[in-house]
């Protein structure tokens, strides 16, 4: 069981200050990593993408800032901040940064 020790118990958190945009990258920030599931923060630079991929559970994306591209299956959706959508377990999904870089917080539970 992991917590990144920059995460407190019972202190509040800015989720978007916890991963910083890098040129030409997609920065990550492990919060928790732990049997029943996981919570990280990535920044997406511009133009940057996460290719298909599928998990074996749903995976919960909240946008934190700007706006995400995110295929689901062949159905591309617009996401934007304060969003939450849920993509399914075992279909291929992929995130872009289209619209310019965001901030997103994955949580995965298995």
């Amino acid at each position: 069981s992991f917590m990144n020790p920059q995460i407190t118990h019972a202190t509040p958190t800015n989720l978007a200050d916890l991963a910083q945009y890098e040129p030409n990258t997609i920065k990550t920030f492990m919060i928790r990593n732990q049997n029943g599931g996981t919570m990280i923060v990535l920044a997406f630079d511009v133009n940057q993408t996460r290719a298909a991929h599928t998990v074996p559970f749903d995976a919960n994306v909240q946008i934190l800032e700007g706006d995400a591209l995110i295929t689901v299956g062949d159905k591309p959706i617009r996401v934007s901040a304060g969003q939450l959508i849920v993509l399914p377990a075992g279909v291929p999904h992929s995130l872009k940064s289209e619209f310019g870089r965001f901030k997103m917080l994955l949580t995965l539970i298995r």
